[in-house]
Parts: structure tokens; sequence; C-alpha cells
């Protein structure tokens, strides 16, 4: 699989690795990863604040995607701030708690993406 994130894009061959990386690359507090397979889609991103994360699951060209619901971390703020991959603050964005989830959710949605290539199912997903 292959894995863009502020440090460039490389390939993951193990699920570990995987781990390793979503876990240790990053600016400051800040981690921003997409995943995608052979080809562009299906692609995952996930952007990482501290503990919390958010998460994007894009299936297919010209279409908005899907975002978790309903898995807030107990002590999520109300709103948190994200990089992009560029890691430039004038890049980021702000995500509203409901549709945040915790690091360690994200790192088992980056596992199960590696191993399936589909939109995972570990976690609860609206459409956009």
């Amino acid at each position: 699989m292959n894995i863009e994130d502020f440090e460039g894009t490389t390939i993951i061959e193990d699920e570990i690795l995987l781990e390793n990386r979503i876990r240790s690359v990053r600016n400051g507090e800040f981690g921003a990863f997409s995943l995608f397979h052979e080809t562009p889609y299906p692609w995952l991103s996930i952007h990482i604040n501290g503990n919390m994360a958010y998460i994007h699951y894009v299936h297919k060209p010209n279409y908005a995607g899907f975002q978790p619901t309903e898995m807030t971390p107990k002590e999520c703020k109300s709103n948190v701030f994200f990089l992009q991959i560029t890691g430039i603050v004038a890049d980021g964005f702000e995500m509203a708690n409901e549709v945040l989830v915790s690091l360690d959710d994200a790192v088992i949605v980056a596992k199960e993406f590696f191993n399936h290539k589909n939109r995972p199912i570990f976690i609860k997903w609206v459409e956009l």
C-alpha cells in the first residue's frame, strides 16, 4: 500500500510498519496521511492532532465520500484543528467533534483498509 505523509510517499508492505508510521510521523502534535493501493481510488485520509483523528474515505473520483459519526472520544474538544499533508498551517482545517475518532480507532481503520481496500467496517460512517 502507498502512504503519503509529511515525509513524502512510500510503500508499506506490513501492517505493523503502517501502524508505526501512523503513530510516529509528526509535525509537532499533528499527523496527516493519505493511504491508497495500486490506484488512486479508493483512498483513506487520516489527520491527527494529539490523540484525536479525522478520517475521510473516498472510493471514486468526483465523490464527496464518507466520514465517521457517533464515535467521538469522551475527552475530545468541541472543535479540533488538523493539518493537511503539506504541513502548512494555512492549509489546515477544523472539524467538529462529532466526526472525530481516537488515534487508536484510526490505526484500526488504517489496518483494515490495508488488508481489504474497501470502506472499513470498524467505523460507523456518514455519507457526505
